[in-house]
């Protein structure tokens, strides 16, 4: 019996050094109905590399704002270490540049903290899962028909 991408849980992964902003993504996941969300925190993209080698995640939400990386370096090495995860950065940066530049960069999508509505960034997750599994499954065909 297949299962429903809905009925699902979304292993999220989320790299922020802000612990309470960290509890807030993880609060208002868990209230919304329409998906279920496991959520892990880790405070910096060393801790972040660690759990993606010995455990399994769906999505990964990246401040730009680490102790151990800032900016678009961020999600360039994030992208070159989890390349099968998608990335959503979450920031305090309201900016429609830096969001687009981070797009550029590899992320498949751009929250701006605080987060008050759990809509948006349960969508954002879910899109983002859905877009980067597409993208993939697109690429290992590719390659299947190159070999």
């Amino acid at each position: 019996m297949n299962s429903s991408p809905l009925l699902d849980p979304i292993r999220v992964l989320i790299v922020e050094d802000e612990i309470e902003a960290a509890r807030l993504v993880t609060r208002r996941l868990s209230y919304y109905p329409a998906a279920r969300f496991e959520v892990t925190h880790v405070p910096d993209l060393r801790s972040a590399f660690t759990r993606i080698e010995h455990e399994e995640f769906d999505v990964m939400v990246l401040d730009l704002g680490l102790p151990d990386a800032a900016g678009f370096d961020t999600i360039a090495s994030a992208c070159g270490i989890a390349r099968h995860l998608p990335i959503v950065v979450l920031t305090g940066a309201d900016d429609d540049e830096m969001s687009l530049q981070a797009i550029r960069a590899g992320a498949e999508d751009y929250l701006i903290k605080p987060l008050t509505d759990v809509r948006p960034v349960a969508r954002a997750l879910r899109n983002a899962c859905e877009r980067h599994k597409r993208r993939w499954a697109a690429q290992q065909q590719c390659t299947e028909v190159i070999v």
